[in-house]
């Protein structure tokens, strides 16, 4: 329905089941993640039971939300500029 399309998921976690939905749908989405990897990655449930620290791929939440997607990490000083911008953005 969506090929061809293509989305950056920014969002955090109240926004994770759209960008999903989205690649369920068929759209090419990378999802956008801080320097360290999503929050997502430390939620639990964890596969095995319980999280092994440093690791970020035992979580069931980020396999379930993560699926279909492809990930890409950009550093800190990008975030603050994305911060930035919404900022000015919602004074409008």
């Amino acid at each position: 329905m969506l090929n061809g399309v293509r989305v950056l998921d920014l969002c955090d976690e109240r926004g994770y089941v759209a960008g999903w939905m989205l690649a369920e749908l068929g759209a090419e989405v990378v999802a956008i993640e801080p320097t360290g990897g999503s929050p997502a990655r430390r939620l639990g449930p964890f596969a095995g039971g319980k999280s092994d620290e440093g690791k970020t791929d035992a979580s069931l939440c980020w396999w379930a939300y993560a699926r279909n997607k492809r990930s890409a990490v950009v550093g800190v000083y990008w975030w603050q500029k994305r911060a930035s911008h919404l900022r000015s953005q919602a004074q409008h």
